[in-house]
């Protein structure tokens, strides 16, 4: 009895617990609360630096499309 009771709790405990769980949701939530925590950083609340951010990317996005599939044939 005892031997299961230990296979039991190990499995439970390192395999579901750290394993499983420590990869799966609470490290996805682990990750992105981390990543959130830089970015908010970075935020400044201030309209014009969102729109240069969305001109930047979109200049960025069209530049792309036209080098990757505009070119002479």
């Amino acid at each position: 009895m005892k031997p299961a009771l230990k296979l039991g709790r190990f499995l439970w405990l390192d395999g579901d617990g750290k394993t499983i769980d420590g990869v799966g949701p609470d490290g996805i939530v682990t990750t992105v609360a981390a990543g959130a925590r830089r970015i908010v950083k970075m935020q400044s609340g201030y309209l014009y630096h969102y729109a240069v951010g969305m001109l930047v990317g979109i200049a960025a996005l069209v530049t792309f499309i036209v080098v990757r599939f505009g070119g002479a044939q």
